[in-house]
């Protein structure tokens, strides 16, 4: 497996950890006010640390965490990023359309932090699947 490969598992495991346990905690305690900006802070933490001890970890085990990406991969990178961003965008006009169905700031808030965790999950899983089925 390249480096890459490797950081796109580590990063999307990460994002599937911080921010799942967000958003379940946050169905969990639905209305309690205040709840979510420490939840959503330590959230981000969770995934930072996952990420730099994950990416530390495969640096030192990879054999090509300096080589750069070959044409290959830049053609996965471009097309899951097409697909994230298709996500994103998606994820955005539906957030927007919480405020016209009734709901609040806090929930507007966090559909689009969900937007934003489901493209770049989307991302990195295009990613995966691309670079493993051509392999």
């Amino acid at each position: 497996m390249s480096f890459r490969y490797k950081s796109a598992i580590v990063s999307l495991v990460s994002l599937v950890i911080g921010y799942g346990w967000y958003f379940a905690a946050l169905l969990a305690h639905h209305g309690s006010p205040g709840w979510p900006v420490g939840h959503l802070v330590g959230s981000v933490f969770i995934v930072t640390v996952l990420q730099i001890v994950g990416h530390i970890l495969i640096a030192v085990t990879s054999k090509d965490r300096y080589g750069k990406m070959d044409e290959r991969e830049l053609a996965f990178d471009r097309r899951a990023t097409t697909v994230g961003y298709q996500m994103l965008i998606v994820g955005a006009l539906c957030a927007a359309a919480t405020i016209h169905i009734g709901f609040g700031a806090h929930a507007l808030a966090n559909c689009i932090v969900l937007a934003i965790v489901v493209a770049e999950c989307a991302r990195q899983l295009k990613f995966l699947v691309l670079h493993h089925t051509t392999a």
